[in-house]
C-alpha cells in the first residue's frame, strides 16, 4: 500500500512588534530611559553603600544611606532605569509619567547633591524604587579609554567621616 508524503508545512510565526514608545504632552515620543546593572556594591563605615552601575555606555558611581529605606540591594542580573533630572517615562498601562521628583516624593530626596533614582525595568513596586547621590559618571570613549566626568560645582568628599556626615542628612540640610 502506497501512503501518499507530504513536504511538511512551514511554521509562520507572527513579526514581534516593539510596544509604541509613550508620548509626551505634545504628542512626541519620549526615549527609553538608560538601562543600567549593578556591577559592584561595597559598604564603607557601615552606614555609606557605594554602588556601580553601568552598561556599553559608561559607569555611574551611586552613594546612599544605608539607614535610608530607598537603599536597595543589587542584583546584578537585574535591569534598572536610571533617572535623572532630565528624565520623563510612562511606564506600560500608567496614567501619569514618573520623573526624578516623582519618586523623590516616594522615597528620600539627598540635597546639595545631584540625586539619580534607579527603577527596575521589570517589576515596579514602591520598595523596589531606590534614590542617590551621584558621586561620578565614567563614560567609555573610544578604544576603551575613559573620562572621567564629575559635577565642577560640588567637592565631592574626600574622607569616610565627610561621607558619613552628608549621607546623615537626608532631612533638607
Amino acid at each position: 500500500m502506497h501512503i501518499p508524503t507530504q513536504a511538511p508545512k512551514p511554521i509562520v510565526t507572527p513579526a514581534v512588534s516593539k510596544p509604541a514608545l509613550p508620548k509626551d504632552e505634545q504628542g512626541n515620543d519620549l526615549p527609553i530611559p538608560e538601562i543600567v546593572h549593578s556591577r559592584q556594591v561595597r559598604i564603607e563605615g557601615g552606614d555609606v553603600k557605594t554602588v556601580i552601575v553601568g552598561n556599553d555606555n559608561g559607569e555611574y558611581e551611586l552613594f546612599c544611606n544605608t539607614k535610608a529605606s530607598n537603599c536597595l540591594r543589587h542584583a546584578p542580573a537585574k535591569g534598572h532605569y536610571v533617572f535623572n533630572s532630565n528624565t520623563k517615562w510612562k511606564m506600560p498601562g500608567a496614567n501619569g509619567y514618573i520623573t526624578l521628583k516623582f519618586i523623590q516624593d516616594w522615597t528620600v530626596s539627598y540635597n546639595k547633591t545631584e540625586n539619580i533614582a534607579l527603577v527596575p525595568v521589570e517589576g515596579r513596586a514602591q520598595d523596589e524604587l531606590g534614590v542617590y547621590r551621584l558621586s561620578s559618571w565614567k563614560g567609555h570613549v573610544g578604544m576603551g579609554d575613559l573620562l572621567r566626568f564629575s559635577n565642577p560645582d560640588k567637592q565631592w568628599p574626600a574622607t569616610e567621616s565627610a561621607l558619613r556626615t552628608i549621607m546623615s542628612r537626608t532631612d533638607g540640610t
